[in-house]
């Protein structure tokens, strides 16, 4: 059930009262919001409207929060004052809590609202019982101290020890004593006869002897009894010299001084003869009771008629064991009245002796306590509200003393400090959870400064020495001295939070995968190392590493593998450099290390060089041993650059250049490289646009059979037609589109328009052609690349094994199993494999006898210098060998004189191509020579070649 509350909204945004509706009505209060946006409408609004509580932006156009609290204190300044802002900061926060606002909260953390209004709204209703209660006390007190000076004997109030609580000015006039040093005695040293330790039984009158303060003693008459004050029962005395008049005689005297006495502490006077069944009551009981004048009986059967039925067997049992034992009659009880309302009596009396010394007759008095009562349950109920909030808050609540006494706890504050129980946290002392005195000292400076310390955060101890992140509230509130000694807050458990912003941290500058520094802590530390070796006239190295061919790793082994290789990898370089050294990884598997205090170029080349071997031995993950090389390229400070960013990237073209030169190699950076840097990626940069702009195109290169001169296809060759430069050399951008990875579309668009040429030639009737097509490094590690292969079958409608696809020795040898499982995939769509460059690499006998490859190709470096170079006419005659044992097609590429022809031609070689047959020729030319193939003078002289010699 949603509790009401009544809002008066200092803001001139209409918006920010749905806000604030919404938040308090999902936090369980139903507001009404009157909003006022001026200074004229604030003062209407708290002098016409009721409201509990006022929520003010702190600076508004009309009215502020400080101006609002002023106007309040005016008004009602018992009314809790709260700012809500989106323009919160501390300064402005500490003004508006020392002009009186009980908190602040802002739009950030707008859901702190209802916890803090909650707390105000209760500290608010405590504050004003309270207040409702001491002013009856005070009301009380001043009409008993009327009544007793008014009275011309000497009044005394005693309490249950007999010492001295109340004496009118004719005591102080009677025993000579002055007022002030009568509070406090004990009776019986001015009343000897009262005896040591209280006053004479209620109800008696006895003579007695008063002691002076001239040391005499004087003769007087006592008469006692008693009166109700806050729930206790306290004796009154009245004192008169001996033989004073005593008007109506001794019963008549003796009631006046009990009607004086109750009439000090009561709303009526009961007086009641049992055996007659009468009462006699003094003060209007018609009208406390609802009746017209007279109305009501006076008799004991109608006053127990009108008590509660729930109290009337109490009290009855109570008033017959008073008339039964004579001892003092002392209830509270309910009565209800006609009009069907009901109230608490506070109801006291004594017995006085009748005829005989029978006691028959007693005389009381009445207290109407109904509103003390319901001051005292609402107490209660906020009491309980108060200690059901206190004990269940998830939050850490507790109350201390300055001095560091801990007064009171809940569970959860034992739990947060890690202790069993809260009777466990009263033994300690605040101090004992702080890890350094002084954090207290401050914390406790800023709270006697701003009486209220807010989102305070602070690292404390908990029972174990272990250490745990608190956000802190507190109040300075009144102690039972009435000053503020007092603290009383609450603290929360911010550890997780205070871990997920120190990993937020660290991940915002390292490396998630490696943990190293990642770019932004690189170039902050790169920065500041440039300043130091600036100041201090040193020079510093910036190496900038790149792992060769890792994309392939990726590919072909999976990037889990990839990663672990990289994480090994970043441990090695940081087993190999000094501790004032920094090893960052930028990205991908590129890495940078800040090398500071070097004394010369060659120290750089030194740990350049290093870092080269120690990457050499083997990496072992997943049982497999993987061998990888990097390239780096180094800068020096102050020859190569004088900031972060100029170091890095002359070392990032230092090592390109290590790149060009075969990988696995280091380059120290010289002015060259920006040039050759810059005409790179500006070459780069239009390849990436030449597919769409279609300037690339393929050129084709026939082969024969050397045995019978028959054409057998042609080899597509990529060629990029610059609109500026022309006709760019491969040699030139593929290294470029390999680095960039370009080469991976660029081989797509390949594959199938070589497919797309192909089929246009069996239409033409050259059903027996075969394109070849060259795969790069990176295409042929790629995951789907027999996906790749099907798809441009489908969409050519090439029959596969009219496709030859070949693969360079290296790339094949690079990953010997994942290439067999691949070949093996192409195989069975059923296409031609050719092994190109055959001779040049690193093949096993081994492997190659388990790649299901139909021809190797002699690499032209072997033909160029046939048959005068007896090494290349060895190799030559031994790869054509190896081809025939293991029924493999050789042909022999880079053919160009008749002397090689003969040489190829001798020795059984199975195919030719070469300019000696043909240059490659665009499309249209090849279109052209495959007319003129069926030609009889064409075909004559193509009989050359399959002629023997």
């Amino acid at each position: 059930m949603s509790v009401p509350v009544r809002v008066l909204l200092v803001d001139d945004r209409a918006s920010v009262a749905g806000l604030l509706a919404d938040v308090l009505g999902r936090g369980g209060f139903a507001a009404s919001i009157d909003r006022v946006a001026s200074r004229e409408a604030f003062v209407r609004a708290l002098a016409g409207r009721a409201a509990d509580v006022v929520l003010s932006n702190l600076s508004a156009p009309g009215l502020d929060a400080l101006d609002a609290l002023a106007l309040l204190k005016d008004a009602d300044p018992d009314l809790p004052f709260l700012v809500v802002s989106d323009r919160l900061d501390e300064d402005a926060a500490l003004r508006a809590l020392r002009a009186g606002a009980r908190d602040c909260v802002s739009h950030a953390s707008v859901s702190r609202l209802v916890p803090v209004l909650e707390r105000a709204l209760g500290e608010t209703r405590v504050r004003r019982e309270r207040r409702q209660a001491q002013r009856a006390l005070s009301e009380s007190e001043l009409r008993l101290r009327d009544l007793a000076e008014a009275c011309p004997d000497a009044v005394l109030l005693a309490d249950g020890t007999g010492a001295l609580l109340f004496a009118n000015r004719a005591a102080e006039a009677l025993f000579g004593h002055p007022v002030a040093a009568l509070i406090g005695r004990p009776a019986a040293n001015l009343l000897p006869g009262l005896g040591a330790s209280a006053p004479a039984p209620a109800g008696r009158r006895t003579a007695g002897e008063a002691r002076l303060a001239s040391g005499g003693t004087l003769a007087v008459e006592i008469s006692t009894g008693e009166i109700a004050r806050d729930g206790k029962c306290l004796s009154v005395v009245f004192v008169r010299p001996a033989g004073s008049t005593a008007g109506d005689g001794v019963r008549a005297s003796s009631e006046e001084l009990f009607r004086r006495a109750a009439l000090m502490a009561a709303d009526l006077v009961q007086e009641c003869d049992r055996a007659a069944g009468t009462i006699t009551w003094h003060g209007d009981v018609d009208r406390v009771l609802g009746f017209a004048p007279g109305e009501f009986p006076r008799t004991v059967e109608a006053w127990e008629k009108v008590i509660h039925p729930e109290d009337r067997g109490r009290v009855g049992a109570s008033s017959a064991r008073h008339f039964q034992t004579g001892e003092p009659f002392f209830e509270e009880y309910r009565v209800q009245t006609r009009d069907g309302r009901t109230v608490y009596w506070h109801h006291s009396a004594s017995l006085l002796p009748a005829g005989g010394g029978r006691p028959a007759w007693s005389i009381g008095t009445v207290a109407d306590v109904s509103g003390r009562r319901q001051i005292e349950e609402a107490l209660q109920v906020s009491e309980r509200r108060y200690r059901a909030l206190f004990e269940r808050n998830l939050a850490g609540v507790y109350r201390s003393t300055m001095e560091g006494r801990i007064l009171d706890c809940n569970e959860s504050f034992a739990r947060i400090f890690g202790y069993g129980s809260r009777e466990e946290v009263l033994r300690q002392a605040a101090w004992d959870l702080y890890v350094r005195p002084e954090d207290r000292k401050a914390a406790l400076a800023k709270l006697v400064e701003r009486q209220n310390l807010t989102n305070y955060e602070l690292c404390l101890r908990r029972k174990d020495g272990s250490t745990v992140w608190v956000l802190q509230n507190e109040n300075l509130s009144e102690g039972p001295d009435g000053l503020l000694s007092v603290i009383e807050g609450t603290i929360i458990d911010i550890s997780e939070r205070k871990r997920a912003e120190e990993q937020v941290k660290h991940l915002a500058f390292h490396d998630p995968l490696t943990n190293l520094p990642n770019r932004l802590l690189f170039n902050d530390r790169l920065t500041l190392a440039v300043a130091q070796a600036h100041r201090h006239n040193q020079r510093l190295a910036v190496l900038f590493l790149d792992l060769d061919r890792f994309k392939i790793i990726n590919d072909s082994l999976g990037h889990s593998v990839g990663d672990e290789l990289l994480r090994q990898l970043a441990e090695r370089i940081q087993e190999h450099v000094r501790e004032g050294d920094t090893v960052a990884r930028l990205g991908g598997d590129e890495f940078t290390l800040l090398v500071p205090g070097i004394n010369a170029d060659e120290d750089a080349a030194k740990i350049a060089r290093k870092i080269c071997d120690a990457i050499h031995d083997p990496f072992w993950i997943d049982g497999r041993e993987l061998f990888v090389t990097t390239s780096v390229g180094v800068s020096v400070y102050p020859a190569d650059g004088h900031d972060a960013e100029t170091l890095v990237r002359n070392a990032d073209s230092a090592m390109y250049r290590a790149k060009e030169q075969g990988r696995d190699n280091y380059q120290l950076y010289t002015p060259a490289m920006n040039a050759r840097a810059v005409e790179r990626l500006s070459l780069e940069s239009r390849l990436r646009q030449a597919v769409a702009h279609d300037e690339l195109e393929l050129h084709f290169q026939p082969f024969i059979d050397l045995k019978t001169a028959e054409l057998l296809g042609a080899e597509a060759l990529l060629r990029w037609r610059h609109p500026e430069l022309g006709l760019i050399p491969p040699g030139e951008f593929i290294p470029i589109a390999e680095l960039s990875g370009l080469i991976v579309p660029i081989g797509e668009w390949v594959l199938r328009t070589a497919c797309a040429e192909a089929r246009k030639w069996h239409e033409k009737g050259f059903t027996d052609l075969t394109v070849s097509v060259n795969l790069s490094s990176r295409q042929f590690q790629h995951t789907d690349l027999v996906t790749q292969v099907t798809h441009a079958l489908d969409e050519t409608g090439l029959e596969p094994n009219k496709l030859d696809l070949e693969i360079t020795e290296s790339n094949a040898m690079q990953n010997a199993e994942h290439s067999i499982n691949t070949l093996w995939g192409l195989k069975k769509q059923g296409v031609r494999i050719s092994m190109d460059d055959f001779g040049t690499g690193y093949s096993s006998l081994n492997y190659l006898k388990r790649f299901p490859i139909d021809r190797i190709k002699l690499d032209q470096s072997f033909v160029r210098d046939l048959p005068s170079d007896k090494d290349d006419a060895a190799i030559a005659m031994a790869v054509i060998a190896m081809g025939r044992s293991l029924e493999l097609e050789v042909i022999a590429e880079g053919v160009e004189t008749e002397e090689q022809l003969a040489f190829l031609k001798g020795h059984q070689c199975d195919q030719l191509q070469g300019f000696l047959l043909s240059k490659p020729l665009a499309p249209r030319d090849f279109d052209r020579f495959l007319d003129e193939s069926r030609d009889p003078e064409s075909a004559r002289d193509r009989a050359r070649f399959a002629r023997a010699h």
